[in-house]
């Protein structure tokens, strides 16, 4: 998994969920990592560290923009 990046997208497509669901079950705001995947906004560190706890990702493999 060292080379593969994960966007929201993917990550949520990972654990089967809707972007909403991820936030959600993250504990993330829907309307935050909604825009983040639209590339609105950038995601914070810790919305990085919670994404990477709850789907096993590594915070290096998780994409920012």
């Amino acid at each position: 998994m060292e080379d593969i990046q994960f966007d929201i997208v993917m990550l949520a497509r990972k654990m089967g969920m809707s972007i909403e669901e991820l936030a959600e079950a993250c504990g993330i705001g829907k309307a935050h990592l909604k825009n983040v995947s639209a590339k609105v906004t950038r995601m914070t560190a810790e919305d990085i560290k919670r994404l990477s706890k709850f789907t096993g990702v590594p915070v290096s493999n998780i994409k920012s923009d």
